[in-house]
């Protein structure tokens, strides 16, 4: 999850200015309710500042539409990752911050965390959230973040009741709450009513606060504030410029619209799967097949589909399919045993470094040059990212170039689209009407979308 640097070079348009975009948040509202966030492409991962708790606390996190948990280092953690933050949650800083006695331990690919639950408030693009869920981490280990930042805004991987993280339907109780520190003793309960007693350390019971609100998940509440004046969509954008070597600048996430200044040509909405798919739809759309101009045709698993993970920089495919589309290109497969991965938990590279027994495949970069485009038919499109998206040259042999296409660690039909992928695209997120989208950046045309009859 640190610098990832891609391979060649994408072309802007004369008149482009490149302007750096500080980490702070910048908020500009449009007349139909519309706001936006600046944020900074730290590798390829979007990374910007959340606001917890009152007063505000501004932290920086990388903006994930693959997983529903948001979460935070928190300010009692000591291990190296945490100290290298740029900053961590104070809850006793906080007068909203309600520590809800419940311990959890998430294991990425690339680390894990031991944090305890809260619920305080939540403020990105000018949008609050009271009483929101989320994880404040005080034990943090692996490749987790990087003096950028540290954490993760859960944009995604719920369910229709707004109940799917960590990979479970279990829906947190809201209504017992206290400021007992966490990890924390057996509560005792109320003989008669047989609920939680909550004790306060100046109080001795405390009493409910402010109703939560409906969902676990932040992505749902999120939505659930603009109903009423904007549409229930997001979107991210990363605004390209060459060469590929440089980094790239203006990236900004959207909430309540579509800015159609940023982009150019026709949206390419996609649907999301229902029920028959799986247990989470969000966000995901049908894949009918992969190819890689004439040279390979991979035969997709029935109900195959695609997730959008801006979490990671890496697609991950079936393994099948990914062994045989490297292999048709002459790529060599090798193993390693070390580096760093992404918190969608598949990966994203620095310095040579790749992740965990991973197979990493390499490419002479003369014949990866040599590609065409990559093509992904979806619901009705077919979208085409040149060979530079998937591809970057070895830090230890120029000459070699690395395939960010890796084989999925798991038996799945389903394909994770992930910054290689999403950065060549303005990706649109519509919570109201159940569809992502996709569309050309403005002055920007290697990559493609072509709507297919």
């Amino acid at each position: 999850m640190h610098s990832l640097i891609l391979l060649l070079g994408l072309s802007v348009l004369a008149s482009a200015q490149l302007v750096r975009i500080p980490l702070e948040r910048r908020q500009v509202a449009s007349p139909a309710g519309m706001t936006s966030q600046s944020l900074i492409d730290d590798g390829g991962l979007l990374v910007g500042n959340i606001e917890v708790g009152t007063p505000p606390q501004s932290i920086p996190v990388v903006f994930d539409t693959s997983f529903s948990l948001t979460w935070v280092p928190a300010s009692k953690c000591h291990t190296s990752e945490c100290r290298a933050a740029p900053r961590r949650y104070k809850p006793l800083k906080s007068k909203t911050a309600e520590n809800l006695h419940q311990k959890r331990s998430i294991k990425f690919d690339e680390g894990c965390i031991e944090s305890c639950l809260y619920t305080d408030t939540i403020t990105v693009a000018d949008r609050t959230i009271s009483n929101q869920l989320f994880a404040s981490a005080y034990h943090v280990t692996g490749t987790l973040g990087d003096n950028q930042y540290l954490g993760m805004l859960g944009l995604g991987g719920f369910q229709e009741n707004g109940t799917q993280w960590l990979e479970s339907g279990d829906k947190v109780d809201l209504r017992h709450r206290g400021r007992l520190t966490c990890p924390f003793p057996p509560l005792p309960k109320d003989n008669f009513t047989n609920t939680l007693i909550l004790l306060s350390p100046t109080l001795g019971l405390r009493r409910r606060q402010a109703p939560p609100p409906s969902s676990n998940t932040f992505a749902q509440n999120f939505f659930g504030t603009t109903q009423n004046s904007a549409p229930a969509v997001m979107g991210l954008s990363t605004q390209v410029s060459g060469p590929i070597n440089k980094r790239w600048f203006g990236s900004q996430f959207i909430l309540g619209g579509v800015d159609h200044d940023i982009y150019q040509g026709s949206i390419a909405y996609l649907s999301l799967p229902d029920c028959d798919y799986g247990n989470t739809k969000y966000w995901k759309a049908i894949v009918k097949g992969v190819r890689l101009g004439d040279q390979v045709e991979l035969k997709l698993a029935h109900k195959s589909l695609v997730q959008l993970n801006s979490g990671t920089m890496i697609i991950t495919a079936p393994k099948r399919q990914s062994q045989l589309l490297h292999a048709a290109i002459g790529a060599t497969p090798s193993t390693a045993s070390s580096g760093n991965v992404t918190s969608g938990g598949v990966g994203s590279l620095d310095d040579g470094q790749v992740p965990v027994t991973t197979t990493v495949y390499r490419l002479e970069c003369a014949k990866a040059k040599q590609l065409p485009p990559l093509d992904f038919y979806l619901d009705g499109y077919k979208v085409s990212i040149p060979y530079y998206a998937w591809f970057r040259t070895d830090n230890a042999d120029p000459q070699m170039c690395i395939s960010l296409i890796r084989d999925s660690p798991a038996e799945t039909k389903l394909w994770t689209l992930g910054g290689a992928f999403l950065n060549q695209f303005y990706h649109i997120y519509d919570y109201e009407k159940s569809r992502v989208g996709l569309a050309m950046h403005r002055g920007y045309n290697n990559a493609t979308i072509v709507a297919l009859d």
